[in-house]
């Protein structure tokens, strides 16, 4: 078949029409408008679940994280513990590194001794220095075996 300029203008008068009553027509709008929106009702409520689905997991995920930093938190507060009791402890011996020490080796032992008397005393009387009550903070008997490793 051959379109002719007739044809044509005929066909564009035919769709124009068409195109014009279907326009006038609220059946038509509403249908096109129902449709359209139940196109972006579907789109919207796809993305929704993808955006539900997607909260879900970074909730969980945060709870794991939260969990995770929480454990972690009472380790470091653990080990903050033990680094004080650490530094305590290093604290008492530098304190002790810094009294005045007198060590005294072969000294004979009684069985019914005041280790603190004899500890005054003793210089005192063998090495005629006079030292008072307060003049010793601390003092140690060291067993035999642990004087000769302090010898070397």
């Amino acid at each position: 078949m051959v379109l002719t300029r007739e044809t044509c203008e005929e066909i564009k008068n035919l769709e124009s029409h068409i195109l014009t009553n279907s326009l006038n027509d609220p059946t038509f709008i509403t249908k096109i408008a129902g449709q359209v929106a139940e196109a972006t009702a579907k789109t919207v409520s796809k993305k929704l679940e993808t955006m539900e689905r997607n909260l879900s997991l970074m909730e969980k995920s945060i709870a794991e994280f939260k969990t995770r930093t929480e454990a972690e938190l009472s380790k470091m507060r653990n080990q903050i513990k033990v680094l004080h009791q650490i530094e305590s402890r290093c604290d008492n011996i530098d304190q002790r590194l810094r009294k005045n020490n007198l060590r005294i080796f072969n000294l004979a032992e009684d069985e019914k001794e005041n280790t603190r008397e004899k500890a005054r005393t003793f210089p005192n009387s063998k090495l005629s220095i006079d030292l008072q009550e307060n003049d010793i903070e601390i003092y140690f008997r060291v067993g035999k075996a642990e004087c000769s490793k302090q010898k070397i």
